[in-house]
C-alpha cells in the first residue's frame, strides 16, 4: 500500500509505504504495539521513531532525502546491571551528539 499522506502499520509486523516529497518513499514497519515503535527504511537510511518522529522526518525530505534523524531508540534489557536482566524491558529514546565535523 502506497500512501501520500502518514498512515501508520496497526499491528507488529505489519507494514506501511508512504510516499514524501520528490517521490521518496519511506518502508514503515510496526516493531512495538505498547509505545508504538516503528522501523522506518527510506533508501539506505535505517531507524526507528514513534509516530510524531515518523511525521516529522516524512514533513523534512527534502531533495529526494531523508534527514538523518538525531536521535536513537534502544531496548533496555537491564543486562548491563544484572546478570538476569531487568524483569520489565522498555525502549529508550536517546538524543545523538552532534557531529564535531
Amino acid at each position: 500500500m502506497v500512501t501520500s499522506a502518514v498512515s501508520f502499520p496497526r499491528s507488529i509486523g505489519a507494514s506501511t509505504r508512504i510516499t514524501c516529497a520528490d517521490g521518496l518513499v519511506a518502508h514503515v514497519f510496526m516493531v512495538d504495539s505498547q509505545l508504538p515503535l516503528f522501523n522506518v527504511v527510506c533508501g539506505t537510511l535505517k531507524f526507528l521513531a514513534n509516530r510524531e518522529q515518523v511525521e516529522s522526518q516524512v514533513a523534512s525530505v527534502a531533495a529526494g532525502k531523508m534527514p538523518v534523524p538525531d536521535w536513537e531508540w534502544v531496548l533496555d534489557t537491564g543486562f548491563d546491571s544484572s546478570v538476569d536482566g531487568a524483569s520489565s524491558k522498555q525502549w529508550k529514546m536517546t538524543r545523538k551528539a552532534a557531529d564535531a565535523s
